[in-house]
């Protein structure tokens, strides 16, 4: 048991014949913990007297391969944005900073110095 709640935020796929579980996945997981309250916003259409145990949602298989991934990309990210701060500047002069590799970036000029 592992206490956490795994939402796929994907689309719905365009073709209703085909297989949830056959669809790529972007999912989002959320420790239990910090779930407070849940609401069940539709059932099925002839499933009047349905109730919470009986809604399964289709499980796929997690595509471990694409979440490390996502994870290092992130991690990236996060390494850059910190490589990109100021030490010991302004507030003003880092949003400065900031704008102007922003526009190196959109010009293409990256890396900008």
């Amino acid at each position: 048991m592992l206490n956490v709640v795994a939402i796929n935020t994907a689309p719905a796929p365009p073709n209703p014949s085909s297989t949830l579980s056959n669809q790529p996945g972007d999912y989002h997981i959320i420790p239990i913990k910090h779930i407070s309250t849940f609401e069940i916003l539709s059932l099925e259409p002839n499933s009047a007297k349905q109730t919470i145990s009986a809604v399964q949602p289709p499980v796929a298989a997690v595509d471990i391969k694409k979440l490390r991934e996502r994870e290092e990309a992130k991690i990236r990210q996060l390494r850059d944005q910190e490589a990109n701060k100021g030490k010991g500047v302004t507030r003003e002069a880092q949003q400065i900073y900031d704008a102007l590799k922003r526009m190196c970036v959109s010009i293409h000029l990256y890396p900008c110095a």
